[in-house]
């Protein structure tokens, strides 16, 4: 099995009733990433990600490419979110 590490995202743009969310997700299953999204506001958003390192560096060039997207971040960090089973959405705009 690969190393299991975890990312954290930081994306800004316009993701107002976009369904960024669910195509998040849906993307997030087919890499097999694992955590959590969640809406800031209607221009920001966090995505903890628990992946390959090569899954979470695919999956953060995906949301960049996005039209709602602007700009984003993304930050690896250590492995304490390794509770995760699943890609969850915590709250909808």
């Amino acid at each position: 099995m690969s190393r299991q590490i975890c990312g954290k995202i930081h994306l800004e743009g316009n993701f107002e009733n976009t369904g960024f969310g669910f195509s998040c997700l849906q993307q997030a299953t087919k890499l097999e990433i694992k955590g959590n999204f969640e809406y800031q506001n209607k221009k920001e958003i966090s995505i903890l990600t628990i992946g390959t390192t090569e899954a979470i560096n695919i999956f953060f060039q995906w949301c960049l490419q996005q039209n709602y997207s602007g700009k984003g971040e993304l930050k690896f960090i250590s492995n304490a979110y390794q509770q995760y089973k699943e890609f969850h959405i915590i709250n909808h705009l």
